[in-house]
């Protein structure tokens, strides 16, 4: 009688035995889990520090270098990509928000007044190429800048999808690696040239809105 009553004493050890192994096996795989995640996040955080980096010491060598002002930089290193612009003053009206909406390009050519398109592989569009001959653009790019001709309401944008005021007063520089636009002209004649105004549509999210006088 004696015997049977240990085997029972027996197999309830071993399975709280087991029990407790499977508890800690799975509190050790949740902190595995957890340290792969910060390890993850402070990597991010490492690179993306790197590539913002990059991003300052570029510019800081152009203005060294007495480059051309306004400028937009585009780059790609450590498997990030940054975009800095380098702008006459002005004050960040708004960052990480999206944008969108249109305005007329002012014909302005003075330096701090040029309109100009930064894309993405460094190219640019300025007042120079909107002749009559140019077919527009529709793609992407990483930075605008701009001033508005004509008043507040012949110009739309809208931040976060609520009304922005545009002024013909101001210059305004957008940049975001996500953004799309489209040049035109309102006007195309018979021959195929352009001859009414030159506008600009902007649809750009995670973008970054300064504006300059």
């Amino acid at each position: 009688m004696i015997q049977p009553e240990r085997s029972g004493i027996a197999l309830v050890t071993v399975m709280m035995m087991t029990a407790i192994l499977a508890i800690l096996v799975t509190a050790l795989l949740r902190t595995s889990s957890t340290q792969l995640r910060v390890s993850t996040g402070q990597f991010n955080i490492e690179r993306a520090t790197f590539v913002a980096e990059a991003g300052v010491e570029r510019a800081a060598a152009h203005i060294a270098a007495s480059g051309a002002i306004p400028i937009s930089l585009y780059g790609t290193i450590g498997g990030g990509t940054y975009v800095t612009a380098i702008i006459q003053g002005g004050s960040i009206s708004r960052g990480l928000c999206s944008i969108g909406g249109e305005i007329n390009i002012n014909p302005n050519n003075s330096p701090q007044n040029e309109f100009t398109v930064t894309l993405p592989d460094n190219s640019t569009i300025t007042r120079d190429d909107l002749h009559q001959d140019y077919a527009g653009y529709t793609g992407q790019a990483v930075t605008v800048h701009v001033k508005p001709k004509g008043n507040g309401n012949q110009n739309s944008m809208l931040v976060n999808g609520n009304p922005y005021p545009v002024s013909n007063a101001y210059t305004y520089d957008i940049l975001s690696s996500t953004m799309s636009i489209n040049i035109y002209n309102d006007n195309i004649n018979g021959s195929g040239k352009a001859v009414g105004k030159w506008w600009i549509a902007i649809a750009a999210t995670s973008a970054t809105l300064v504006e300059g006088q």
